[in-house]
């Protein structure tokens, strides 16, 4: 390989990271193509490497942009799981009698009708003031009657700041100014810094004095519907933009003479916002259990279905082999800058990429491996299952979770309006993120943080024995029996490991009521959130050996004579996540 001497190959070996030779050389050298649309024949009934790759160059294909929640692509990807699990003959178990479960999501957008009234005048929104939700779950705008204010200063001004006492539950008057000065880390971690935030925190809203006037392209801006939010029961904050005019109106003077620490007066507000819903949706699914008794429990077998929008235009082998070198996990590494071994190194691997083929644009999150793996397995799995001339004793439920990728939303929504009692879920399998895990992948870190490799036969379990350890014996004894050799690590699930599986994917959900888990999963990769996570890059006969044990360990509990015993305490719902 032309341009890499044997002391930069050394420094990038040593460093622990791997080239990206599966893309451009084959095992003895030699340049082969790896395509990157593939159209594969007829699904059959056994679990293979030819359906999964079938199902996820579909699934993951450039057409579907992403799969992002609240876009015309998540409408496709749901449309395509739908579609698949009527063909396979599984039950709907979604709304309605529907495959789908519709999610609260909505785009919001300011209504200039709004008003806020102070000292008997009434002002207008869009003219005196714009407002804008706050909070991560977001409904109804808190209104304030009759509320007191308090002037805090300038923005980010972190010099004697207004004791919380001051603040607490009053609207906090804020004066635009300018952005701090220094290192940004020095001052989010100074303690000025902090005792600003707390009293932020304490206001029942804040309001920021922009000038003489809303501008017109803000107020352009804050009347389009932008985002998406997750529209819920409860009242939110509300943060406001103001005018000079409605300041003085509040303080009953000019701005001038306002001291920090002054009070002043809110009549009422009438913030209004229209809310427009986006396509937001689980897939639900059944498979009838055979015991007439027991299939009245369930087995949840979860995925995401969903991933990130387009974003951004980069070249895309280049990207791929800056992050094999620099950030071996994808986007939980760090950017840094190379160090002169590594500019010599990715120098040289795009010097003969470009020798074997030209530049590629990209922009589009396939989610290949991130989502899009475990939403095919789920597949393959329930045709399996649907073929078996045996079916286990209890109901499968397939769900494949939207919202994933924004804090785990649709696997929340789930659980508070599931389609059946929670109480009768036995155990949630949860596959995300298992296509990958080579011998080339970092695919996490251990508890110490030092960088942990995959093999061919690599497979992280997380939570299996959090709250049984019958149902974590479950997996290693399924992988014995079905001969399938897997290397079972559990180095992902350790008590504060930094990257938080545990708490980082959709089992959470089921975890906090006290049911038993397994996030199955080959961990993390360079193209981790990357626009090169491409179906091109999965070892499809890995791929095809883990989906078999995720199928083995689904059809142990399914048939189970009792449920899997819980010896360990039922864990508080509403507590922190702990990994």
């Amino acid at each position: 390989m032309r341009h890499l001497d044997r002391a930069t190959w050394r420094a990038v070996l040593l460093a622990g990271l791997a080239l990206p030779l599966p893309m451009v050389l084959g095992a003895q050298g030699t340049p082969r193509q790896i395509p990157l649309k593939y159209a594969g024949p007829a699904t059959v009934p056994a679990i293979t490497a030819g359906d999964l790759r079938t199902r996820l160059y579909a699934f993951s294909d450039d057409s579907m942009l992403g799969r992002a929640v609240g876009t015309a692509s998540h409408l496709k990807a749901t449309e395509y799981l739908e579609r698949e699990a009527k063909r396979l003959g599984l039950q709907p178990a979604g709304d309605n009698g529907s495959y789908f479960q519709e999610l609260p999501v909505f785009a919001r957008a300011f209504d200039l009708a709004s008003t806020v009234t102070v000292g008997g005048t009434l002002f207008r929104g869009g003219v005196d003031f714009l407002a804008a939700s706050s909070g991560a779950n977001i409904g109804a705008p808190r209104q304030l009657e009759h509320a007191d204010a308090v002037y805090g200063g300038l923005v980010f001004d972190t010099t004697a700041v207004l004791p919380v006492a001051d603040v607490q539950g009053k609207v906090l008057v804020l004066h635009t100014g300018p952005p701090p000065t220094g290192s940004r880390q020095t001052f989010l971690t100074s303690n000025g810094f902090r005792q600003w935030s707390a009293m932020l925190a304490a206001a029942t809203a804040v309001m920021t004095i922009d000038g003489d006037q809303i501008p017109a392209s803000a107020v352009r801006g804050a009347t389009q519907p932008s985002g998406v939010i997750w529209r819920s029961d409860s009242t939110t904050a509300v943060s406001y933009g103001i005018t000079t005019r409605l300041a003085e109106a509040i303080f009953h003077g000019p701005l001038a003479s306002i001291a920090k620490g002054a009070t002043g007066r809110i009549d009422a507000t009438d913030v209004r916002f229209v809310d427009t819903p986006r396509p937001a949706r689980n897939v639900v699914a059944m498979l009838s259990g055979s015991d007439a008794v027991l299939r009245g429990e369930y087995v949840v077998v979860g995925a995401p279905n969903d991933h990130l929008p387009p974003f951004g235009r980069v070249e895309h082998d280049s990207l791929r082999i800056v992050n094999t070198v620099t950030r071996p996990q994808g986007a939980l590494s760090p950017p840094i800058r190379p160090s002169e071994a590594q500019a010599r190194a990715i120098a040289g691997l795009i010097d003969t990429v470009r020798k074997l083929r030209a530049p590629r644009v990209d922009s589009i999150y396939n989610g290949a491996d991130d989502g899009g793996s475990g939403a095919v397995a789920s597949l393959e799995i329930a045709e399996a299952m649907v073929g078996e001339s045996f079916h286990p004793k209890r109901s499968v439920l397939f769900v494949w979770f939207a919202g994933e990728e924004s804090g785990l939303r649709g696997a929340e929504y789930f659980t508070e309006h599931a389609p059946v009692s929670m109480d009768s879920v036995v155990a949630e399998i949860n596959l995300n993120a298992l296509a990958r895990g080579e011998a080339s992948d970092v695919t996490g870190v251990t508890a110490a943080g030092a960088p942990l490799f995959g093999n061919s036969r690599y497979l992280a379990v997380v939570g299996s024995r959090r709250q049984s350890s019958e149902f974590g014996d479950l997996i290693p004894a399924a992988n014995t029996e079905a001969k399938l050799g897997l290397d079972l690590s559990y180095a992902l699930d350790a008590p504060g490991n930094p990257l938080a599986l545990v708490c980082r994917s959709d089992q959470l959900h089921f975890a906090r009521l006290g049911i038993p888990v397994a996030y199955l999963t080959t961990g993390g990769n360079r193209d981790f959130h990357q626009v090169t996570d491409e179906a091109q890059y999965v070892q499809f006969d890995h791929f095809a050996a883990v989906t078999r044990l995720a199928e083995a360990v689904v059809m142990k509990v399914a048939d189970l004579d009792h449920r899997p015993v819980s010896d360990q305490p039922k864990p508080d719902p509403q507590a922190r996540c702990k990994q």
